[in-house]
């Protein structure tokens, strides 16, 4: 785990700084709603880990200071493969760790990736929602500055009207970021 860490931190520090805000965002969440300790200690690893797979993208399209072109954001996409591979040989006792990682851009419709899945386990769903949540708070872009946490939610809430995400995983957010 500590070596996936330190590669994703000289790969691309932004990538370090959203895991870790991921994963504090998932371990209040995971708090807020109950979660025993055991299965708040599996969403925290996966939220940290979710991007492991970038150390595999090519930094310059990582670090890109434009928008990305089809085939870059096609690569890009791949990190969800990359990462699952990469955490399949951590050997972790729970399985949701990796396949958290790889589903976190799956959507409830189906226009997710990598598989295009539309029955997500519930983990996916919550590192899916909060991983959106925080790119659109926290990642500057070249091409897009970062918004204000009212300005996401309320696009997250018309992405939950388009069926992309789980209204009452929605509701359990915003109750856990109030």
């Amino acid at each position: 785990v500590i070596k996936n860490l330190l590669n994703v931190s000289t790969k691309d520090y932004s990538t370090t700084l959203h895991s870790i805000n991921v994963m504090a965002i998932s371990i209040g969440f995971a708090a807020h709603n109950g979660f025993d300790k055991y299965d708040t200690k599996i969403i925290g690893l996966a939220a940290l880990l979710h991007d492991v797979g970038k150390t595999k993208i090519k930094s310059k399209i990582l670090q890109a200071p434009q928008k990305l072109t089809r085939n870059e954001f096609n690569e890009i996409r791949r990190h969800t493969l990359f990462g699952f591979n990469i955490l399949d040989k951590c050997y972790f006792s729970d399985n949701r760790v990796k396949l958290t990682a790889l589903g976190h851009h799956e959507r409830l419709d189906g226009k997710g990736y990598p598989n295009y899945k539309t029955n997500l386990p519930s983990f996916t769903k919550i590192l899916g929602i909060i991983d959106c949540y925080e790119a659109l708070i926290n990642d500057d872009r070249p091409y897009r500055n970062s918004i204000k946490p009212m300005e996401a939610l309320t696009i997250i809430k018309k992405e939950v009207h388009n069926g992309k995400f789980d209204n009452q995983l929605f509701e359990q957010l915003v109750c856990s970021l109030a």
